[in-house]
């Protein structure tokens, strides 16, 4: 018996197929939202709105402990991250998710750079302009849309020439372009869902 889902209500798919069969005297087999954006506790979120992040590596935690990895794309929403990562993700750990657990996501920008080629990328920018600005320098490492994000956690003025950065300043910078932490705190619901499961 073909019902249709529960996701995308918008389209008609509402669930009432399932109602319907249940009071025929069939069991139904609790059904969730799955390929669908993650709820995620970030303070700079909205900022990051509709930003697309492509060529990354997710490397996802739970108690330090890692549970998988994925590369490929992802994208901010004001209340939540979604894109292929995201969806696959979210099927994959979707009754954890139901289950209550939660999880931190690693996200690493430039996968393809070690650390090294990271800070040999950095001195190779001071040497051409002694006159950086960190700002500036993120600019060359950064989508725009994370430059002011980045900013307030490493708490580094934009202005401060990169010349006059303390190593540790350079090794959070470098910390935070390979892993990036987002801690996930569920699933969207069926609206935005792409299919039921």
């Amino acid at each position: 018996m073909c019902t249709g889902g529960a996701s995308y209500p918008a389209t008609g798919s509402t669930g009432d197929g399932y109602k319907i069969i249940e009071k025929l005297g069939h069991k139904i087999n609790p059904i969730s939202p799955c390929l669908v954006p993650l709820k995620v506790d970030f303070d700079f979120l909205s900022d990051l709105d509709r930003l697309s992040l492509r060529n990354i590596k997710i490397s996802v935690y739970q108690s330090d402990e890692l549970i998988t990895e994925k590369f490929g794309e992802m994208m901010f929403l004001k209340h939540a991250i979604s894109g292929p990562l995201i969806l696959t993700l979210s099927r994959e750990l979707g009754k954890r998710f139901e289950a209550g657990e939660k999880f931190d996501f690693k996200i690493d920008l430039k996968p393809a750079l070690s650390e090294e080629k990271i800070r040999n990328r950095i001195k190779r920018e001071l040497e051409q302009d002694q006159r950086l600005v960190f700002k500036s320098l993120l600019r060359k490492l950064l989508p725009s849309q994370m430059i002011n994000v980045f900013l307030n956690e490493l708490n580094i003025e934009g202005r401060k020439l990169v010349k006059d950065l303390e190593d540790r300043d350079v090794k959070c910078l470098i910390r935070l372009l390979k892993s990036f932490k987002l801690k996930v705190i569920g699933m969207c619901g069926f609206d935005e869902a792409i299919v039921t499961s």
